[in-house]
């Protein structure tokens, strides 16, 4: 049987198991790995994991996976916005209480790249950006333009760079 306080005693003395343990959440794009460790079941074997994911530590409704194991991965979250994430674990008999809660963590940013050119006009054409976190199409943050000839390099310390057009 369960021997912490996420399990419960079920009307025919199984139980379900307890919560997972050792959050940890590793960030991508948009995205993050929930990694974390299963605590023992009781007298049913652990059929599946539940993970998701809170911006205010209340509401655990912004992003949500399933899985038979650690990790798992939760897209399409907002980049650079703190988030936390929580696992529950799942047998015959019923879902854990939820686990602690993780760190909190801001996935990145989704990029962008756009590349074409006119060899006609020996310019090329290459654009990087990175994608507002509000998903407005028209808002992708602070960006810089250069234009340049074929074999010619621009640079930016700026989030984008935008390359090409003509020539002035």
């Amino acid at each position: 049987m369960a021997s912490k306080n996420g399990g419960f005693i079920g009307t025919d003395g199984l139980d379900a198991p307890d919560a997972p343990s050792s959050i940890t959440p590793t960030v991508g794009v948009g995205s993050v790995s929930i990694a974390f460790t299963d605590e023992g079941s009781g007298t049913s074997a652990t059929t599946s994991f539940v993970a998701q994911v809170s911006t205010d530590g209340t509401d655990y409704s912004v992003g949500s996976n399933t899985g038979s194991s650690s990790p798992i991965e939760i897209t399409g979250l907002t980049g650079g916005t703190a988030h936390t994430a929580k696992v529950w674990a799942i047998n015959a008999y019923g879902t854990s209480a939820p686990s602690v809660a993780s760190d909190s963590f801001s996935p990145s940013a989704a990029r962008g790249i756009f590349a074409g050119g006119d060899t006609g006009s020996m310019r090329n054409d290459i654009r990087y950006f990175t994608l507002a976190s509000t998903g407005n199409t028209t808002d992708f943050g602070n960006l810089s333009a250069v234009r340049q000839r074929l074999g010619n390099s621009g640079a930016s310390s700026t989030r984008g760079i935008f390359s090409g057009g003509k020539n002035d």
